[in-house]
């Protein structure tokens, strides 16, 4: 794992609208847990403690999914996961 850091909170001069009074720092923790190749995630907890997620660009057990392609013949894929328990880093 890497080192912990924190993103500087540093607004653009010109950016269009107010600051933050909410957030006012990101940090990193350097933790993280790599469950399959796939990089495009969108979990949602479920009524019964697990994760439900789409995934694409990417292959995760016998599943591969793809958004990236061009023209009149495209054919993205989607593939679908459950992600059981509730430790973050030990699922």
């Amino acid at each position: 794992l890497g080192s912990a850091w924190v993103w500087p909170n540093e607004a653009p001069k010109d950016i269009p609208f107010e600051r933050s009074s909410l957030f006012t720092e990101v940090d990193f923790t350097a933790k993280y847990a790599s469950y399959g190749a796939a990089d495009t995630w969108f979990p949602s907890w479920g009524s019964d403690g697990n994760l439900y997620s789409p995934f694409t660009d990417g292959k995760v057990q016998d599943v591969t999914a793809a958004s990236v392609c061009h023209g009149a013949s495209c054919n993205s894929t989607t593939g679908y996961a459950t992600i059981q328990g509730e430790d973050p880093l030990n699922l």
